[in-house]
């Protein structure tokens, strides 16, 4: 029967499941039944955010309130949807009328915290996860954003020990810790295998540290697995005796240890960081030379990145000014569904897609040897770049990732990379008005 509660529980069924837009499709059937039930509101509201209909969301959230206001759970995700939102001063302000009317509620301290987190205040962040640890000292959410907010701040040795309760949390990284483990057992003749985690950046960023590790523990080889797209470039690793893909189950080692975990082992802190570069390097045998007027420097863009869990993103159209000079050439690196954005604002005869010459990091590489200066979104290419030791600008979110730390206009593990921030959330202006100045004073 397509009564409302037939419709709203298949609604949840389907939420619960991850398929986001149909439900929404039918919480708004539902709702058609009684356009006030709160619970419809609400659960509409949370798949519009899952599905960033954020506006959408905030109508759903603030009807629902209206009609009533004494529900602490439908505040609470307005104060999430508005930390998303990046409307940090109105996220605070839902969460205090959700502790007001739920003071028991376990959960408001942790939502607070993560409001001062992603609005770059990480004192305040961490004496939030600090006061859920007293209570709860497993509490593996709050020692893992106490760990990214220890790393924002410079304190590696802190932040990495808390890093570890990364396991706890991530299923897609638990299953980096296997029967195999290494727990600090001698390595003489012994062989340990390298898991790669996360992102395409973390992998480039941390794989500096293998021969930290080497160098302190001496095992007789290393293997490291990796993502295909990066097999090729990580071979360049002077501390790596073997690397395979993911996709390699087959391996012989003796133990096993994640690639993330190597930083708190050999107790990495930001005065001793080993930022030296580059420490990868492009491979012989590439036909990858970009043909380009001798006479003017070579220029790569990037603007688009990763858009889960922020949208590290900008629009082409913003630097379009970079263009105006005749002093240099432009070259796109951009993939994915963004890189027909050259085609669709007409900038094609301006701007060299080569796209079609990347497969993988060590094309990439390559073709990024050939440029005086790269300009880039936070991105896995970025890494790459710094990696190699290659002149780069890289435009950063308000909340950016925790390895850029705060105010800063430099990298400190890659000393070629220039940074330029959001000042304000959701505004590309600042940061993209001074990178054009620079860039104009560069040439």
């Amino acid at each position: 029967m397509n009564t409302k509660s037939s419709i709203f529980n298949t609604a949840i069924t389907l939420h619960k499941a991850k398929k986001i837009p149909e439900a929404i499709k039918l919480y708004e059937k539902a709702l058609k039944f009684d356009s006030k039930c709160t619970d419809t509101l609400t659960n509409l509201g949370a798949a519009l955010k899952e599905n960033n209909q954020f506006n959408a969301a905030l109508t759903c959230y603030k009807k629902s309130i209206m009609i009533d206001p004494g529900r602490a759970s439908t505040w609470t995700n307005l104060g999430n949807l508005y930390c998303s939102m990046q409307l940090f001063d109105n996220a605070l302000d839902a969460h205090k009328n959700a502790a007001d009317l739920a003071p028991e509620s376990p959960g408001h301290l942790f939502n607070k915290g993560l409001v001062y987190f992603y609005s770059n205040k990480l004192d305040e962040a961490i004496y939030h996860f600090d006061e859920i640890l007293t209570a709860e000292p497993n509490n593996a959410q709050a020692h893992w954003h106490k760990a990214l907010s220890l790393l924002g701040q410079g304190k590696l040795s802190e932040g990495f020990s808390e890093y570890e309760w990364r396991f706890k949390i991530n299923s897609s990284i638990s299953k980096f810790k296997g029967k195999k483990d290494w727990k600090g057992e001698p390595l003489e003749n012994r062989s340990i295998l390298i898991t790669s985690e996360q992102g395409f950046g973390d992998i480039i960023q941390f794989s500096r540290y293998i021969a930290h590790f080497k160098n302190k523990y001496r095992p007789a080889k290393i293997i490291l697995q990796t993502r295909d797209e990066l097999v090729e470039i990580l071979e360049t690793l002077d501390s790596v005796d073997e690397v395979v893909s993911n996709k390699h189950q087959i391996i012989t080692y003796d133990f096993s240890l994640a690639l993330l975990s190597i930083p708190n082992i050999v107790n990495i802190s930001i005065d001793d960081i080993g930022n030296e570069v580059p420490y990868l390097k492009t491979l012989g045998g590439h036909d990858k030379k970009i043909n380009a007027n001798s006479a003017t420097k070579k220029v790569g863009l990037i603007w688009a990145g990763k858009t889960t869990p922020k949208d590290r993103s900008c629009r082409l159209e913003d630097l379009l000014p970079l263009l105006y000079t005749h002093s240099a050439e432009f070259f796109s690196f951009q993939l994915g569904d963004r890189r027909s954005d050259i085609n669709q604002i007409g900038v094609s005869g301006l701007i060299t897609d080569l796209g079609d010459k990347i497969s993988n990091f060590a094309d990439t590489a390559t073709l990024m040897k050939q440029m005086d200066l790269l300009i880039t979104v936070d991105s896995g290419p970025a890494h790459l770049a710094g990696a190699l030791g290659i002149k780069t600008w890289v435009l950063l979110l308000f909340c950016s990732d925790w390895r850029w730390l705060l105010n800063r206009t430099n990298s400190p593990w890659y000393p070629t990379l220039k940074l330029y921030r959001q000042t304000k959330p959701n505004c590309w202006n600042d940061a993209i008005n001074q990178l054009i100045s620079d860039f104009n004073n560069y040439f």
